[in-house]
Order: structure tokens, then sequence, then C-alpha cells
């Protein structure tokens, strides 16, 4: 069985090349071209992003999920997405299951980023167990209800996904860096640091009450800010992965993203 994912799903290389695994790339439109996004091209967007100019994604497409799911060697295909109030991939997935011939689950992880790297490596602990797609797929459906994700954000109101807290802020008193929970699809506010440089140990204290310290697996997440990657890992007991975050979503959460995902124990 291959398992199908894509690009935002911030897998870490022993995922990423899998050999069960493919992942469908998001396209970043850079002012002097598109590029797919990978490991190998994160730093050449990220500069981009910080130059003058437009920087743009596009999802993947119906042909790139089809010719995942009907790649050779493999005759099922459990497909996971990143929530739907986030993105059209979990529709154009579906699309794609529809036109193939073969066994296709497809899976709405309810939730984004790290936090769906998570449920793909249960997913793929279950089919190198021997599971079918069907089992597989509920697999990937009990991670997702498990799995939490915890974020802070650079600036309020500066990314689409965020204005909607900076509406709600009043006037002359909206935070620099919001604080965010992301449960079932949608975005949560978390309590407001109490000091400036505080924001961490709000994460840490999201992460301690929801059940972090027995998590299964914990992983941290940043975009373009490693530094602040490690303190909290720290603040996490030192022993989580760090991976990058996804260009694709900085440009809709902010580059200087940090934040971390865990599935709790079952």
């Amino acid at each position: 069985m291959v398992l199908v994912t894509d690009s935002s799903a911030c897998l870490p290389p022993a995922l990423f090349y899998h050999a069960n695994v493919r992942v469908v790339p998001i396209r970043i439109i850079l002012p002097n071209g598109t590029v797919k996004e990978t490991a190998q091209s994160i730093d050449e967007i990220y500069r981009a992003m910080a130059a003058p100019g437009t920087v743009t994604s596009s999802p993947p497409t119906l042909a790139d999920y089809l010719g995942a799911i009907e790649g050779d060697g493999f005759e099922e295909a459990l497909v996971l997405t990143p929530a739907t109030e986030f993105t059209c991939m979990h529709r154009v997935a579906s699309m794609a299951a529809s036109l193939s011939a073969r066994p296709v689950e497809v899976v709405d992880t309810r939730t984004v980023a790290a936090a769906q790297c998570l449920v793909a490596a249960a997913a793929l602990e279950a089919i190198a167990a021997g599971a079918g797609v069907a089992e597989a797929a509920e697999t990937a459906r009990d991670a997702a209800r498990r799995t939490e994700l915890v974020a802070a954000l650079p600036e309020l109101g500066s990314m689409p996904r965020t204005a909607e807290f900076a509406a709600k802020e009043p006037s002359g008193q909206r935070r620099g860096h919001p604080l965010l929970r992301f449960v079932d699809g949608v975005i949560v506010p978390l309590p407001e640091a109490e000091s400036s440089g505080a924001e961490l140990d709000v994460l840490e204290a999201a992460w301690s009450a929801c059940g972090g310290p027995q998590a299964d697996e914990t992983v941290i997440f940043h975009g373009a800010s490693e530094p602040l990657a490690r303190e909290l890992s720290s603040l996490l007991g030192g022993t989580a992965e760090i991976v990058s975050f996804s260009p694709a979503l900085a440009l809709q959460m902010g580059v200087g993203c940090v934040g971390a995902a865990w599935t709790k124990s079952s």
C-alpha cells in the first residue's frame, strides 16, 4: 500500500523518503518562476519571501494525486490531507480517488503541518504491520482525534488566516505574537503571554495540560526560526524532533512561527 500526503505535512527525511510514501508537491510561485516545495527548495523560497515581490502557492493538482495513487508497485492507497477548512486538497484528492480503479481511502486529518506528519507516522506503522487500506485509514482517523497542535505566530493580522483575530482585538491592544491551538479544523486562541518573550511558556503550558508529557510522540516545527524551536524543545524535555515548517503554510501563518504537535497516548 502507498501512503500519499502533501508537502505541507513537515515530514522528516525518514518518512519523506520511505518506500511506501509518496509526497505530492505544493508549488510556490516566485517572482522569477515556480518551484516545487521540497527540502532542497525551502531556503530559496524563504529568501524570496523576504525579498520584494509577490510569493504565492498552488496546491497539488488532480494529476499529482492520481499519479501518486496509481504509481507502480502498490495495489491500494491511503491519502492524508490537511483540514478542509485550510485547503481544497481533500476535495481534489477525493476526486482523484474516484478516478482510480484501485482501492483508495482519503482521510481528512483535521489538522495541518507537523500534526499531519504524526498522523502519517501512525498510519505508516499500521501499513508496516500488514493493515489493509480500511484499517490503516481508521488508524489515521484515530491518530487524528488524538493529535494536538499549538503555535506562536509572528504578527497578528499580517496573514490571511489570522486577520480575523486582529479584527477582534481592541484598538491599541493588539498582540504582536498570537498564540493558537488547532482543534478539529478550527483555530482557537490560547491565553495571551504575560510578558514579551513568554510566548513559549504558554505553548509549554498548553502542551502539559493536554497530555504532552505522556504523548506517544512530540514534534517541534518552525518557519525559519530554529533558535526558538530549540528553546521550545528544551522546555518540552529536549527529546522532540525538530522539523521545518512548510513555506506554503508560512505564507498563510507567517515566517518566524514556532510550535509543537503531539499525539496523546491512547
